[in-house]
C-alpha cells in the first residue's frame, strides 16, 4: 500500500491538536451522559450535536471512494466523521482498541485528510482517559 508523506508545519501541529483536544472533550462529555452499551449510531448522533453545541464544523457518513487501477470505485466505505476538513473521527463501540481497528482508520486517510482520531465507546479504558 503505497502512503504518501505530508510535511506539517508547525502552526499546522498546533491547530491539529487544538481540534483533537476538542473532539475528546466532546466525545468525553457524551461518553459521561449516555454510558456504555449503546450502538455506535446513538453515539454519532450525540457526538454530533455536542460538537455543534461547541461551534465545531465536521462533515458526516462522508463517501470514500477506494482507488483501484488509477479508478475510483464507490464500494460503499464511508468517513464517520471529519472534523474542519483534517481530523477523522472513526467510531468504535468496542472494549479495546485493536490494531485492525487503527489499520482500518489509517485506510480511511485520503490526501487532504491531515490527521486521524478514534473514538471508542466508555467500555474501552482509553476512552475514558481521553486517548486513544
Amino acid at each position: 500500500m503505497k502512503r504518501e508523506l505530508s510535511f506539517k508545519t508547525h502552526s499546522e501541529i498546533l491547530d491539529i491538536n487544538k481540534t483533537t483536544e476538542a473532539i475528546i472533550g466532546a466525545a468525553v462529555e457524551v461518553h459521561r451522559h449516555l454510558g456504555p452499551g449503546l450502538l455506535e449510531s446513538a453515539y454519532e448522533e450525540c457526538l454530533c450535536e455536542e460538537l455543534s453545541l461547541r461551534k465545531i464544523a465536521f462533515k458526516r457518513q462522508i463517501a470514500l471512494p477506494v482507488s483501484y487501477k488509477s479508478k475510483k470505485l464507490d464500494i460503499g466505505y464511508r468517513i464517520d466523521l471529519l472534523i474542519n476538513d483534517e481530523v477523522v473521527v472513526d467510531l468504535k463501540t468496542v472494549e479495546s482498541i485493536l490494531p485492525i481497528h487503527e489499520a482500518q482508520t489509517f485506510g480511511l486517510q485520503t490526501q487532504r485528510i491531515k490527521s486521524s482520531v478514534f473514538s471508542a465507546s466508555p467500555l474501552a479504558p482509553s476512552a475514558r482517559a481521553g486517548e486513544r
